[in-house]
């Protein structure tokens, strides 16, 4: 969850980015824009890092003595450390330094280790072990049986189906127009993409996301993928959260790994124009709402509720993008 800092810790938390991320004497333009784009939403000053004094990880220590905004700032961090492609290992090592200082127990910080050695394979379970989806299998282990679920994987590689499941899935033409579950089936229909169950369909629990996109309103390209697992961990208060948002970045920002049936990134994504600025606002979006959208709420409940009904009773806010993008929920 994000948490809005007090004015007085946010030259604390720009002299923590540059002591992080100038390692080297410079930082991206990317990662600078993204700094003062989240600096400035919630003020009403306008920030620039570039003229923050850089602060030692002992010297933030000092200042920063809330558990929450400690952890904020190294998850920061991490989410900075991916717009360079990898990080260099002393990127790596000087987050590590500030995590110790803060004593942050940051699991993603190994994952950005993994990225700057070039662990590949480590970095994709490192960042998806800490992630719902695990658990949501389980879960629907237990809901829809072992079997379903197999044969929900095995259809993802093109190897049989479960019709039960997808079956489920298609029956959410049936809710009513503007609907949650409607707008869902339009998202899949308008795309051809197979839901989950039939032939090429992505597992369950990874669709689970796909009702945030809707509620949330960001299309499922690569700059909506950020937004949109950014708006989750703005309003989550689990570290599972965040953990997604990690995951999202390795996959659509870094394009170090690939996920069977989801379509792989160059990378590079932040660099569009105003995506810092897109970014800014979906954890401004997110923060602002009053339930986890992700894992707080059960999304077949709400598939025949109104899908501007819901925003309101969830307060989420309406965007504010300097390009605006599409919204799939409408």
């Amino acid at each position: 969850m994000f948490h809005i800092p007090p004015k007085e810790l946010v030259p604390v938390a720009l002299g923590a980015f540059r002591g992080a991320i100038e390692t080297d004497g410079t930082m991206l333009e990317t990662q600078r824009e993204t700094i003062n784009s989240i600096a400035s939403m919630f003020g009403d000053n306008q920030f620039d890092v570039a003229e923050a004094t850089v602060l030692e990880p002992d010297a933030v220590a000092a200042q920063m003595s809330d558990p929450a905004f400690r952890q904020q700032l190294i998850q920061a961090m991490v989410v900075l450390a991916f717009f360079e492609h990898p990080p260099s290992r002393e990127r790596s090592a000087r987050i590590a330094a500030y995590a110790r200082a803060l004593n942050v127990d940051e699991k993603s910080v190994r994952v950005i280790h993994d990225y700057a050695e070039n662990h590949m394979k480590r970095m994709v379970l490192d960042s998806y072990r800490e992630t719902a989806v695990a658990q949501w299998e389980k879960a629907f282990i237990k809901e829809e049986g072992l079997s379903t679920v197999i044969k929900n994987v095995l259809a993802t590689f093109h190897k049989g189906e479960a019709p039960k499941l997808a079956a489920k899935f298609t029956a959410l033409e049936q809710c009513p127009p503007g609907s949650l579950g409607r707008k869902f089936w339009e998202m899949y229909s308008s795309r051809k993409w197979p839901f989950p169950g039939q032939d090429g369909g992505v597992p369950e629990a990874i669709s689970v996301h796909d009702w945030v996109h809707i509620l949330s309103g960001y299309e499922p390209n690569m700059i909506g993928e950020i937004q949109v697992n950014a708006f989750m961990a703005a309003g989550s208060s689990k570290p599972t959260g965040f953990s997604t948002m990690v995951l999202a970045l390795g996959l659509y920002e870094a394009g170090a790994f690939k996920i069977p049936n989801i379509p792989q990134s160059e990378g590079h994504v932040m660099e569009e124009a105003n995506a810092p600025a897109a970014l800014a606002d979906a954890i401004r979006r997110g923060s602002a709402t009053n339930e986890d959208i992700l894992e707080g709420i059960d999304h077949w409940a709400l598939k025949d509720e109104s899908v501007l009904e819901l925003r309101e009773r969830f307060n989420i806010v309406d965007k504010d993008e300097p390009t605006p993008t599409v919204d799939v929920g409408l």
